[in-house]
């Protein structure tokens, strides 16, 4: 079997570890850089709702199922019964499959640039925010335990396992999301140097004078 010494002439590009983590490629990023998503986003978007959808369906026929054979209901009871498992299922179809067309309908992405903080559950970010940008991000709303979280600006977004471990704290990013949804579809790392400098530039900085204290006098300090 002959082998095409050409093919080794070939470029073969490997997924880079912050693509494989949110699921984009530089087709995606390049429309998202023109605040658009692009079609395999919205597919995998789809996706994604539709899978969340089907899981949480399938738990609600189970507890209906178990509930029918363990309870046996009265012909009269049946009605009310499925009326118990439709709702939730109804529920649970607006909220994931409902939401997520509604938030990719307009095809459009918002930005955020700035210092990439990670926290997990209910631990501070690292590395820490400043007081302005934490009063903005409200963490509250996302700091629940276990959970892994990415704060860029005044923006807080939740993160999978994967997410968090393909990302470092301290470095420059910009951050492509679904407004409406909060979802990230994309991360593009500006500057991975950012923390460093930054701590370079403030220990370089000359410290602030400090005032006098009050037994203090210019005879003192002279002695």
């Amino acid at each position: 079997m002959r082998y095409n010494a050409g093919m080794n002439s070939l470029n073969v590009r490997q997924e880079t570890p912050l693509e494989k983590a949110f699921s984009f490629t530089p087709d995606d990023l390049a429309q998202n850089r023109q605040g658009d998503l692009s079609a395999a986003q919205v597919d995998r978007l789809r996706r994604s709702a539709g899978q969340i959808a089907l899981i949480v369906l399938a738990i609600i026929g189970a507890l209906g199922i178990l509930t029918i054979l363990s309870a046996q209901p009265s012909t009269d009871e049946v009605p009310l019964l499925l009326l118990c498992l439709i709702v939730p299922a109804l529920f649970t179809l607006a909220v994931s499959v409902g939401l997520t067309e509604i938030a990719i309908s307009p095809r459009v992405v918002s930005k955020r640039s700035g210092q990439v903080h990670l926290a997990f559950g209910l631990t501070p970010p690292v590395p820490p925010l400043e007081a302005e940008q934490a009063r903005k991000a409200r963490r509250f709303r996302f700091g629940w335990m276990g959970s892994y979280s990415m704060i860029v600006g005044d923006q807080e977004f939740v993160l999978t396992r994967e997410q968090y471990e393909s990302l470092h704290p301290g470095l420059y990013a910009n951050v492509y999301f679904v407004p409406t949804i909060h979802k990230v579809v994309a991360v593009e790392v500006v500057d991975e140097d950012f923390a460093r400098a930054t701590h370079l530039r403030r220990a370089t900085e000359p410290a602030a004078p400090q005032p006098l204290l009050p037994d203090d006098t210019e005879d003192t300090l002279r002695a």
